[in-house]
């Protein structure tokens, strides 16, 4: 028996040309994440940047973005998506183009902040447009998948451009990509604002919030274990070229995951593949405390990018149906963001004191806290829906 998952109303967003034009966006602002695990294994062997450093980095890329997303809702009821859209990929462009000149510790760090700022006015405008489509779960799934795939490019391409032209040639390709993403921007001068008129002063309800803080904790488990993963596959015995090669492979499940999650959870029933699969990505980190060998690493990554492919799909998709006004999941990039940039912190000290597998046990908390916060969601959704008897 299927649990059916029930569709939103027709939306101006149910263009292929602007899903799609969208979703390249959302693939450019979250590029530098995407390719973090080569990103940062470039950093420390090319530059010598200590865990603590390298989990600062990953912090930078993320905390802009949450601060400025967390605006999104105030900004999308007074501008235009394509015009944020456009600063944002402008701005983004200048910080990438900066990051290839840029050699201190503190100026590179800045300007990786910066970047993550203008992710954060680009990708909130897309994400917001992609989850009022009358079909969010079908969007989100293409979204999702198109970032395995960028994911993938990435951590192939960025190994080889390290070791042809150093770190400079990470970010010169980051620059090339977020010009081309503006570009294609222009074709949405006619979207058309979103979350505007009196219904935007509506405050998020109690299942929206708790919703948002499970996404917040997902990607703080996320945050952990894709911010470390790669040092890990060294400690695993897999050189850095393999391990460069086998994080690109692992978009394969990935793929499947993104693409699979809307099928799943019509027959599963959203409620029960969250509460599933974040239960799985709990116990999934641990698996690294284990003896390493590079069987068991191979088999903990792709087991992981699996749920957390799957997982992001629906919950972005549940959100985008919960508030019809699009402002719920238009946050998301901000409590994603949040959770990938402080978690790398915490987890950083752990690591520079404990070493990286000792990490990933910090990830197992982050996710067992969103099962819970899921779980008061649902609840919170389904007392709401129930009326009170006399």
């Amino acid at each position: 028996m299927s649990i059916t998952t029930p569709a939103s109303p027709p939306s101006p967003f149910d263009t292929l040309a602007q899903q799609w034009t969208l979703i390249g966006v959302i693939c450019v602002a979250a590029a530098s994440f995407l390719g973090l695990p080569v990103i940062l294994g470039a950093l420390a062997d090319l530059r010598g940047l200590s865990p603590e450093q390298l989990g600062q980095i990953a912090s930078a890329e993320t905390l802009g973005m949450a601060i400025t997303a967390a605006l999104s809702p105030w900004l999308l009821s007074r501008v235009q998506a394509r015009t944020l859209i456009g600063l944002g990929m402008v701005t983004l462009a200048l910080c990438n183009l900066a990051s290839c000149v840029v050699s201190g510790f503190a100026p590179f760090l800045a300007v990786r902040l910066g970047a993550s700022v203008a992710s954060g006015l680009a990708m909130p405008a897309a994400v917001a447009c992609l989850g009022v489509t009358s079909r969010p779960e079908r969007a989100f799934s293409w979204a999702v998948g198109a970032q395995v795939s960028t994911s993938a490019a990435e951590l192939f391409a960025f190994t080889y451009a390290a070791r042809h032209f150093g770190v400079p040639g990470i970010y010169a390709s980051l620059t090339l990509l977020t010009l081309l993403a503006g570009a294609a921007a222009l074709r949405l001068a006619h979207l058309p604002r979103v979350s505007s008129g009196p219904a935007r002063h509506l405050p998020l309800d109690r299942p929206a919030k708790a919703g948002l803080a499970a996404v917040l904790l997902l990607f703080a488990c996320i945050g952990v274990y894709w911010a470390f993963i790669e040092r890990v596959g060294v400690l695993a015995h897999l050189s850095a070229e393999d391990v460069g090669l086998w994080l690109a492979i692992s978009n394969v499940p990935a793929l499947l995951a993104s693409l699979g999650a809307p099928w799943l959870a019509e027959r599963l029933g959203e409620r029960r593949m969250l509460l599933l699969g974040l239960g799985l990505a709990a116990l999934v980190p641990l698996g690294l405390l284990l003896p390493l060998n590079p069987t068991g690493y191979l088999l903990n990554l792709g087991l992981f990018v699996l749920l957390w492919n799957a997982l992001m799909v629906v919950q972005m998709a549940v959100l985008g149906r919960w508030d019809a006004q699009g402002l719920a999941v238009g946050l998301t990039p901000s409590a994603q963001a949040f959770g990938l940039a402080l978690a790398p912190l915490l987890a950083g000290e752990l690591a520079e004191q404990r070493g990286y597998p000792a990490a990933m046990a910090l990830a197992s908390g982050f996710a067992l806290l969103a099962l819970l916060s899921t779980w008061i969601a649902f609840r919170e959704r389904h007392s709401a829906a129930v009326p009170v008897q006399a």
